[in-house]
């Protein structure tokens, strides 16, 4: 699944495993999300075993959901009823709380470094 398949995916179609065919666009979907995840991690700057890239598949009536957790930054994609996902700044990978949710539409993920030089502008990460 590409990035633009993701995204419209994400916007556009019910994400849940009530089917084979379903379960099979959800796996694909939750595998694309951390394969994007971690191009982002690389945009950022963060140095293999600075983060985390975890996914939740949840249960068949939802997407499921994908976190990168790094040590200044948390990223958190599913589907919801917003069309879009949040991330915020943290204090490490312990801090699953962290400062202010920033919400963007799925389209920010078709450029990467874009979006990670948008996040690494913020001169005040609070």
């Amino acid at each position: 699944m590409t990035t633009k398949q993701f995204i419209q995916t994400a916007q556009f179609s019910d994400i849940n495993g009530y089917s084979d065919e379903a379960q099979t666009i959800k796996s694909a979907w939750l595998y694309a999300g951390r394969s994007i995840c971690r191009k982002l991690a690389k945009e950022l700057g963060l140095e293999k075993g600075s983060f985390d890239v975890r996914v939740n598949p949840a249960g068949v009536a939802i997407s499921g959901d994908i976190h990168l957790h790094g040590e200044f930054v948390y990223v958190a994609i599913s589907q919801s009823c917003v069309k879009g996902f949040y991330w915020r700044f943290c204090d490490g990978k312990k801090d699953y709380c962290g400062k202010q949710n920033r919400w963007e539409s799925f389209e920010v993920l078709n450029d990467l470094p874009a979006f990670a030089k948008k996040i690494l502008s913020f001169e005040n990460r609070a």
